[in-house]
């Protein structure tokens, strides 16, 4: 309990006056490797924070977050930490966020974390929210990462399912994460056109204007007719 809280303290400091914290690289990286899950945990905001300042100082941790997120879905932690058995969810969200910031133009960093973030996202696709939470994070980072395509062509197909979904949250999580894999590889929009055109029929008006946000970004000259037509 004292780590952890000392931890938090850190970056409270780090957050005010991060001139006064000094060696907090060093300190993170023996932290990351605590035996205690809740005081691994508590650093990974932390490494989120200096990932965002300077992501070069931070990628040789892309290892270590790769390997904890497998030790997460393998099951290896507690049970306590687990979620409507979605396992340690928060910790999965930050350390998928951390790495779409790590990998970020970064072909050799991204390597390493496909094959991970491929399983994350199967894994968590189980009908539990904290599961959908974290099959959105991932989408979010597999857009920003260096690019691959089977895994953009999972991204795509875990987005269609939210988007067939008769939940108007769901389907306003998939409009608004097609909406960031179209802006970078816009041959996906193709394939979901209809379903996307269905959602200007959905009564919410929330989801409405972010499908015509998402429409914006998805017309061109082979769809015009058909979308203005519908619109």
């Amino acid at each position: 309990t004292i780590r952890k809280k000392s931890v938090i303290c850190l970056h409270k400091f780090y957050q005010l006056a991060p001139e006064v914290v000094t060696d907090l690289n060093d300190h993170v990286r023996r932290i990351l490797c605590d035996k205690d899950p809740a005081v691994m945990g508590s650093c990974l905001n932390v490494i989120f924070a200096l990932a965002l300042e300077n992501p070069q100082e931070c990628k040789d941790l892309v290892p270590s977050l790769v390997s904890i997120l497998k030790q997460i879905n393998d099951h290896r932690l507690p049970s306590d930490y687990d979620y409507h058995r979605v396992p340690a969810p928060w910790m999965q969200l930050m350390i998928i966020r951390i790495l779409g910031v790590l990998g970020k133009g970064d072909a050799t960093a991204s390597s390493g974390m496909y094959e991970i973030l491929n399983d994350a996202m199967k894994k968590a696709d189980t009908g539990i929210n904290a599961g959908y939470a974290i099959v959105y994070e991932c989408v979010k980072t597999i857009v920003s990462i260096y690019p691959n395509s089977s895994l953009m062509d999972a991204a795509a197909s875990a987005i269609a399912r939210f988007i067939d979904s008769r939940s108007h949250n769901l389907k306003y999580l998939g409009v608004t994460g097609l909406a960031l894999i179209v802006e970078s590889q816009p041959q996906y929009a193709a394939q979901h056109q209809l379903a996307v055109m269905d959602c200007l029929e959905d009564p919410d008006e929330t989801l409405q204007r972010k499908t015509l946000g998402l429409l914006y970004r998805m017309t061109n000259p082979v769809n015009v007719e058909f979308i203005v037509e519908k619109l």
